[in-house]
């Protein structure tokens, strides 16, 4: 693991940076606290050195949700089990941390300068637990007071955080498109069938890194619209880069398999590249499959990035699915974000937003409506302020949720409330959790 993605080594539910010489600094929360729970949209929890623990600092922090991105092409996974492991372990961490804090003295000076709960030494052993907690089992875990977790001191203190639910979406990355063959579209179909899995992705086209040909990316991309729309579900998408076509994409798409935290995205490479010439394309819709308004939106403005602008025009050809489309990690800027808007797209922000030099993605985010919003981390990358330096985990979603009602004229109190009850209620809406 590199330098850029290491957590701190006494883990608790709090947030540090990290500094020189492997020192660490506490980074306090958002001031005052949010008002409401939020939700992190896209994360790779699995690579994260302790999932489990993770989802214990999201429900410290009133995280409610955390959608775990799979891609059958590169990770090796038991779908839903592993997600349904991390869970019933946090369950056990917080059942441990319910006994340490029970009994621990009071302390009235607590309530006004909590401290962030230590790690409970606890087993880790499997179970089964595909959602959050059931009611039942946060009554038998209320010995462990909100004042417990500092991130919520500004709620009832009769409210027990709850461990997130967790749903799943699964696709192959534009990355690894030279490795989509049948056997992989196979995996993929299986984990689509799970309960827990809700949305094909991500899906898309990089121009950036080029890691596959371009022709492939298209092809790939067309067929998993092509399923998302089969098996009616939405579609993430990632979408980057723009110069022009390279003429060695070829030879350039062997790269290594892991993430680099440089840039807006992250980058996943495959393995050993797997011709991907024989991929049939998606077959035509019928025009009345099409949303409408979308079929008649003039695509982006080739300004900032065609990759956005040939998906876009493959949607509508293909046709956008009817349960919707997320537009994952967005920093355009608002005349080439519109045409996705007016399509009714979703719009997730990230850890973005909060870097110095993303003003184009700011500007775009307040021409986006309330009700097409999303949040998201791309954990254990794209780390948000004041968290550059370590890895992100889903918990930091709290850190860009302050700061998307900031750039949108949203103050603190009950106004930021509204929105954030908005934008989980977006996230229900199309993770499909009404």
């Amino acid at each position: 693991m590199s330098d850029r993605m290491k957590l701190p080594p006494e883990k608790d539910c709090g947030f540090y940076q990290r500094r020189k010489h492997d020192k660490w600094r506490e980074v306090a929360p958002p001031d005052p606290p949010l008002e409401g729970p939020v939700a992190d949209s896209h994360a790779h929890v699995h690579s994260l050195p302790d999932p489990a623990w993770e989802l214990v600092r999201c429900a410290a922090n009133n995280v409610r949700f955390v959608c775990e991105i799979c891609d059958p092409s590169e990770d090796t996974f038991d779908i839903p089990g592993d997600a349904r492991k991390w869970q019933a372990a946090a369950l056990e961490e917080l059942q441990a941390l319910a006994l340490v804090r029970r009994a621990e003295p009071s302390n009235p000076k607590e309530t006004q300068a909590p401290q962030a709960p230590r790690r409970a030494q606890a087993s880790s052993s499997p179970g089964l637990l595909g959602q959050a907690a059931s009611q039942e089992e946060a009554q038998a875990l209320n010995c462990i007071q909100v004042r417990s977790f500092p991130q919520l001191s500004g709620q009832s203190t009769s409210k027990t955080p709850d461990l997130p639910i967790m749903r799943i979406t699964a696709g192959v990355h534009p990355h690894n498109a030279k490795l989509y063959d049948d056997e992989v579209e196979k995996l993929l179909m299986k984990w689509l069938e799970a309960p827990e899995t809700v949305i094909v992705g991500e899906i898309g086209l990089d121009y950036h890194y080029d890691l596959s040909p371009r022709d492939v990316q298209r092809k790939v991309f067309r067929r998993q619209i092509q399923i998302a729309k089969e098996l009616d579900m939405p579609i993430s998408l990632h979408l980057r880069g723009g110069d022009p076509e390279p003429a060695s994409s070829v030879e350039r798409g062997s790269a290594g398999s892991q993430h680099q935290t440089e840039g807006p995205e992250a980058v996943r490479a495959g393995e050993t590249p797997v011709s991907a010439s024989g991929l049939a394309p998606a077959s035509e819709p019928n025009a009345a499959e099409r949303p409408a308004p979308a079929s008649t939106i003039e695509p982006p403005a080739l300004t900032y990035s065609n990759a956005h602008r040939e998906a876009f025009e493959i949607l509508q050809e293909v046709g956008f699915p009817s349960r919707g489309t997320i537009l994952h990690c967005c920093a355009l800027p608002p005349e080439e974000l519109q045409p996705w808007v007016d399509a009714g797209c979703y719009i997730a922000y990230g850890g973005t937003l909060t870097f110095k030099t993303a003003d184009a993605a700011r500007e775009g985010a307040r021409i986006v409506p309330a009700d097409q919003l999303l949040l998201e981390t791309d954990s254990p990358y794209m780390a948000p302020e004041p968290m550059r330096g370590a890895a992100c985990t889903p918990a930091h979603v709290i850190f860009s949720a302050a700061r998307l009602a900031e750039i949108r004229g949203i103050a603190p109190g009950p106004d930021r409330e509204r929105f954030l009850a908005q934008l989980m209620e977006n996230t229900r809406r199309i993770f499909g959790l009404d």
